[in-house]
């Protein structure tokens, strides 16, 4: 703060540096000259028509002594309480604490001044065990922003109270002023609560002076008692600690956060203060947590603190000493909060069953109305199918008459009862009551579904209570897992029922292993006929080994068979189970007939079928040489006749298991390169027609190579096609041919070279 800025009352301005040192000596200050620190060890007086500036720290070191300002004591440099107390006296507080003026108090015009570089220093501006009389008891300003610790106090009856509160304002700010009283504020004030307050301190408070937006954090210690604060809100702790202010009619909750390591001996509260001008005063509070039910009565806290829509809370509106938010029965008219959600919209407060815009949880006269109370209970919490479980059905007439009322219970899909005893010992019937459709009895708040029993006519005086009991059973019609049964009850007509509650009551039905899991039996078998399908007096094959995705191992026994119970099946009902078959386990030469893996639909309760079948397989020899190749655009192809050929062989492999031999005969200037080439062309035409449709095996192929040597090439004979005669010669395989020899091919071996032909005979 400049000189300028100073108040101008025709006062001396003194600063402590040189020349003034004799007139501190004077009042008990002395320091050496060129801005060196000020250390008071006696009383210093600063009169009203006096500024006293100190450009390095001050030191109030004496506690028998204090500094007196009736003036303006501005620092530059630290100040730094070693004990006593600055005391600001003498000037005058415009609007004082006990007047409520419409428009915002005048500042103070006596201050001790921090310029925007100043601090205020340990022990009074934190919290480190330093002397409580270490404060300043006046009006104390921060000229500037930043961050800042006001070393607040107040001196009252001889004891001393620290009342510090930390600032944090943008660099540039204006002046920000502060006051602490230690005193019972609601005198003052007033006790009027906000939005959700329960309780302010009454006892201290502070008076914060800003033109801008600025974040405030009032600091407590022992004395300021904040465990009895939150002791007068039941249920509440230090994170429900906030900031309130008066805002000249009530105290306004500011949405103060506690700190994270405060305790209730100490620490602070911090809260963002827009308008800090708006506020008389500032002090510590409990607020309600709104969102939640701390009476759990199905009103949320929020609604029930301003049950009336004043404004004001907490409200207690039956008058019986215990706000409604911790009061289980609001109006008290004898029936639970909770249980006036007559609804069952899971909150009671938009039941209003007279129609007189005052819901039922705080009406008591709505009691003229008919109410009608259901309570559902069961035997037991789990059963097995087969088991049965008792239910006891209460009905509550809470009307001031008399009453004529029809009880509906609504059973889950599965539990069973029977008509006759439900008849005979319980006046009940099975179905809908009579005349009657669903969509007209039914509760407005049922979703589910299920077997309806009714007790018509059930007539009950007022106040009195009708109870009934019966028996169901599970059937294996309900599936494991949790279940709920509804009842209710209803009066008056059809066209206008009135519905009680909606009872409810769950229960488990156990998991039965030997009905509810599925069983999977099969046989691997020797498929002679090769055709998937096992026929009588097929034997079994035994000691194959089959496995599922879970990692179980099973081998078939003697006569080939198989089964996986309900132990080693997993229970993924309504799901597949994947058998393989490991064919390395297959009697040599037998390949499968049948799929594999196999996929099995499991089905509770269900005994499923899975058999594999194998067969002894043939060895097909696939003989090919120089003819069955014919140029091509890019490298070799096949010769065309060897697409027909290529059927017949297919057809040949289909009949049974086979495995392929493809055996070359090649002339002496065959190359190796050449040989593999062909093969891979041969391999690739086969494959690519075997997979052209779903096959009942696996086919598998090898290769085998001979060569004539020392001896003149045989040359290639015309093709004999399968159902024509014999030609000398055809036009366009000549055209390009392999070699200058011309083809020639049957279907089955004969005694010359051949193009294409395939011969297979059992494996044994």
């Amino acid at each position: 703060m400049n000189r300028d800025s100073l108040p101008q009352r025709g006062v001396r301005h003194l600063r402590l540096v040189g020349a003034l040192c004799l007139i501190l000596a004077v009042v008990g200050l002395s320091m050496p000259v060129a801005e060196a620190q000020v250390i008071n060890t006696g009383p210093l007086f600063i009169s009203n028509n006096e500024i006293v500036t100190i450009e390095d720290d001050f030191i109030q070191a004496d506690r028998s002594q204090q500094t007196t300002n009736q003036g303006t004591l501005l620092l530059s440099g630290t100040l730094r309480f070693v004990d006593g107390v600055i005391n600001e006296v003498g000037g005058i507080l415009h609007g004082g604490w006990s007047q409520q003026p419409g428009q915002p108090q005048e500042r103070p015009d006596f201050h001790t001044i921090f310029r925007a570089d100043a601090q205020a220093a340990n022990p009074s501006a934190t919290l480190d065990g330093g002397g409580t009389n270490a404060l300043i008891d006046g009006p104390v300003r921060r000229t500037g922003g930043g961050t800042f610790v006001f070393p607040t106090g107040d001196v009252s009856e001889g004891q001393a109270y620290r009342g510090l509160l930390g600032l944090e304002a943008p660099t540039n700010a204006g002046d920000v002023d502060v006051l602490y009283f230690w005193r019972d504020g609601l005198q003052d004030f007033g006790a009027r609560l906000g939005t959700l307050l329960l309780g302010v301190t009454d006892r201290e408070y502070w008076r914060v002076w800003s033109d801008e937006a600025i974040h405030v954090s009032p600091m407590y210690e022992g004395t300021s008692a904040i465990g009895a604060l939150l002791d007068s809100a039941p249920q509440n702790a230090l994170t429900h600690l906030t900031l309130a202010g008066w805002d000249g009619t009530q105290w306004v909750d500011l949405d103060g956060q506690a700190g994270r390591r405060s305790s209730l001996s100490s620490g602070f509260v911090t809260s963002q203060l827009d308008q800090p001008r708006d506020f008389l005063a500032l002090t510590f509070a409990v607020r309600l947590q709104g969102d939640g039910d701390s009476d759990g009565d199905g009103v949320s806290n929020d609604t029930e603190w301003d049950a009336d829509g004043d404004g004001q809370g907490p409200d207690d509106s039956d008058g019986d000493g215990t706000p409604d938010y911790l009061d289980t029965d609001d109006d008290n008219d004898g029936f639970l909060t909770r249980d006036e959600d007559w609804d069952q919209s899971g909150s009671p407060i938009d039941d209003d069953r007279d129609g007189d815009g005052i819901p039922d949880y705080l009406d008591p006269a709505a009691g003229d109305v008919v109410r009608l109370w259901v309570t559902k209970s069961a035997s037991r919490e789990a059963l097995s199918i087969g088991e049965t479980i008792v239910w006891t059905l209460t009905l509550e007439n809470r009307s001031p008459f008399a009453v004529v009322a029809t009880l509906i219970d609504v059973l889950p899909k599965g539990l069973a009862t029977d008509p006759a005893a439900l008849r005979t010992e319980t006046q009940g019937e099975f179905g809908l009551p009579e005349a009657e459709t669903l969509n007209t009895i039914r509760h407005p708040q049922l979703k589910s579904k299920g077997l309806v029993l009714h007790w018509p006519d059930l007539q009950l005086a007022a106040g009195e209570t009708h109870q009934l009991q019966f028996r169901t059973q599970a059937t294996i019609g309900m599936d494991a897992g949790s279940h709920t049964n509804f009842a209710y009850a209803m009066t008056g007509s059809a066209s206008s029922p009135t519905f009680s509650n909606l009872a409810a009551q769950t229960f488990a039905l156990k998991q039965d292993q030997q009905l509810a899991c599925a069983t999977v039996i099969g046989r691997v078998f020797n498929d002679k006929n090769a055709n998937g399908v096992p026929d009588p007096l097929e034997p079994g094959i035994a000691g194959v080994r089959l496995g599922e995705p879970s990692g179980l191992i099973i081998r078939t026994d003697d006569q080939g068979r198989f089964h996986l119970p309900c132990e080693g099946v997993q229970n993924d009902f309504g799901k597949n189970l994947v058998l393989k078959l490991d064919r390395r386990t297959l009697p040599a030469g037998f390949e499968m007939t049948s799929e594999n893996p196999r996929v099995v639909r499991l089905t509770k309760g269900k005994m499923q079928k899975a058999n594999f079948g194998a067969a002894l397989s043939q060895e097909v020899t696939l003989n090919i040489s120089d003819c069955t190749f014919t140029a091509a655009r890019r490298g070799e192809a096949l010769h065309p006749y060897g697409k027909q050929m290529l059927a017949q062989l297919i057809e040949l492999l289909d009949q049974r298991p086979s495995r392929l031999v493809i055996d070359y005969t090649g002339g002496p200037n065959l190359r190796r390169e050449q040989m593999s080439r062909r093969f891979e062309l041969v391999q690739s035409a086969v494959s690519k027609a075997w997979k052209a449709k779903p096959r009942r095996y696996e086919l598998t192929m090898s290769v085998r190579s001979r060569r004539f040597v020392g001896t003149e090439e045989r040359p290639c004979l015309p093709f004999i096609a399968p159902s024509a005669k014999p030609k000398a010669s055809y036009s366009k395989a000549t055209a390009n041919p392999v070699t200058s020899q011309q083809p020639t091919q049957g279907i089955k071996p004969a005694r010359g070279s051949r193009f294409f032909a395939a011969t297979g005979h059992n494996s044994r």
